[in-house]
Parts: C-alpha cells; sequence; structure tokens
C-alpha cells in the first residue's frame, strides 16, 4: 500500500515506513499511542475491520494483511507499564494484536527505563525529545540502533491478551460457520467491555456456541484456533456456566466412538437475545 506510518512530531513528520528495519525504544505512553495510530493508519481494516470486512477475509482465505507486505516491521522496546496502559481493554488489545498479525508491529519487553526514547532505523537515528513547543527529534546519529541490538536481541515479546478481531473471526468462521462467527462478533463487541466484565470473552464464545447448540469439543477447538484460551482452559469455563444453571449439555451418540456433548442454554434461562442472555448470565454468576 502506498500509506506509510508517519509519527507527526514538532520537528517534522518522521516515516516509519521510510527506515530501515525501524527501531522505537522506551517510548512514553503519547509516543507508543502515536506509533500505534500511525501503523493502523497503513490499512484501517486490520485494527477495526466490520463485519463484511471479516466475512469477506475469511471467505477469501486470505491473510488480510497481505496488501501491507511490503511495509517494514517496527519493533518496539517498551515497559510493560507503559505497554499495560496501551492495551488496557480487549478492543484496545484486539487492535494492537492485529497489527502484530500483520506483522506491522513487534513488541519487545524492555525492563530498564532509557535516557530518552529513540526512533532509528539502520543508517539514522535520534532521540525524542519533549519540550514546551511539542516532540523534538534530535540529532542523526547512526550508531544509535546499534547500542540497542543486543538487548533487542534478548528481549522477549510482549504477550498480547487478546486475538486480532481477524484472527477471532477466521477460527470460528472455519470451525462453526458465519453465523456462529458473526454471533461471536457480536457478542464481544457488546457492553461492558469483556476485560472488564464477569462475562469475560471467554464465556462470551461459549455462550454463543451454547445458544447455537454446538458440540462442546468444536466450539472448545474453535476458542483455541482464536487464541481466547486453551482447551483446558474450557472446563472451568464450563464448569461455572453449568453450576449457575446457564448451560447444560446432551450427550448425542456417534456411529463410531464416545457419545459427543451438545452444548445448550438451559430452559430456565429466558433470554430471547444475546444480549439478554449476557445480562442473565451476568446476574446469575454474581449471585
Amino acid at each position: 500500500m502506498e500509506t506509510t506510518a508517519e509519527l507527526p512530531l514538532a520537528s517534522g513528520a518522521v516515516s516509519l515506513g521510510e527506515l530501515a528495519d525501524p527501531l522505537v525504544v522506551d517510548p512514553d505512553p503519547w509516543l507508543l499511542e502515536t506509533v500505534v495510530l500511525a501503523l493502523e493508519d497503513v490499512d484501517p481494516s486490520l485494527a477495526d475491520p466490520g463485519l463484511d470486512e471479516l466475512r469477506s477475509a475469511a471467505a477469501a482465505d486470505v491473510p488480510p494483511w497481505s496488501a501491507v507486505d511490503a511495509h517494514p516491521t517496527v519493533s518496539v522496546l517498551v515497559r510493560e507499564e507503559v505497554f499495560e496502559r496501551l492495551i488496557d481493554g480487549f478492543h484496545e488489545a484486539s487492535r494492537v494484536a492485529a497489527l502484530v498479525d500483520a506483522a506491522l508491529l513487534a513488541p519487545l519487553r524492555l525492563d530498564t527505563p532509557q535516557p530518552n526514547a529513540v526512533v532509528a532505523g539502520r543508517d539514522e537515528g535520534f532521540a525524542v525529545v519533549e519540550t514546551p513547543n511539542g516532540r523534538l527529534a534530535v540529532g542523526s546519529d547512526a550508531s544509535l540502533r546499534r547500542r540497542y541490538a543486543e538487548t533487542r536481541a534478548e528481549a522477549d515479546p510482549v504477550r498480547i491478551p487478546a486475538p486480532s478481531r481477524h484472527r477471532l473471526y477466521a477460527a470460528f468462521f472455519d470451525r462453526c460457520g458465519r453465523e456462529m462467527a458473526d454471533d461471536v462478533v457480536r457478542a464481544l463487541d457488546a457492553s461492558p467491555d469483556p476485560h472488564a466484565d464477569v462475562v469475560g470473552p471467554r464465556i462470551r464464545a461459549y455462550l454463543v456456541g451454547a445458544r447455537h447448540e454446538r458440540f462442546d469439543h468444536t466450539v472448545r477447538r474453535a476458542c483455541e484456533d482464536a487464541g481466547i484460551g486453551s482447551s483446558a482452559t474450557f472446563t472451568g469455563v464450563k464448569r461455572r456456566l453449568v453450576d449457575a444453571d446457564v448451560v447444560t449439555t446432551d450427550r448425542v451418540g456417534q456411529p463410531v466412538g464416545r457419545p459427543r456433548k451438545r452444548l445448550r442454554v438451559c430452559s430456565s434461562v429466558e433470554a430471547t437475545s444475546m444480549s439478554a442472555l449476557l445480562a442473565r448470565t451476568r446476574e446469575l454468576l454474581d449471585d
């Protein structure tokens, strides 16, 4: 794509896409968010796609980020507390995960604060300094990136606690079909943010599976593919929902092998819509 990520500094815009192997070191919250917003501008459909975009990408079975392959990956050495502010919410984390999936962003853990934030490529680099007139790019030092080569090589990737929307949708589309994939996205988009709700992302996805009366094994595999929890994690999710009389299972015989367990919402839970089901589940889990 022609769009390139630019940082709007007071000293002039800096194009991350024109740097060779760009590296950002120890950004403060403003600079980190500015980097992320700039990368989102490379292809806005990656970070926050609507259902039509999700459906098209899943049906085409082509990675939605193929159009941004030419853009370099921006590595960011970032302190944990700064990064956690950026992803404080399921949807905020999902947007960042989309950039990682697309190889636009590679967040790496930085343990020690640095004197200044740095933006550097192989052939040039500068410090980002905050002044009364705004943030300035100071100096032009080709050695800046080399100074952080060892730190970068030894740094661990930062874990992002939510999948991208494209990954999430594709997992349920492949395992369970379009209708259920749509409903999973709608359930996760429902207020409040799943990150801060007793009815969190795993419970919401599992509830959609029960509402669609899918097999327990199929729902678990879809959730695992989507990156919202391992199959074993959903043993606890299922137990909570069964104990709260929200979900039950029916044994379904198979021509070969053991019977499978089909999920369904308990008849005692009166909920004609997904929002009503989430609200009722919230009540029962809070009891």
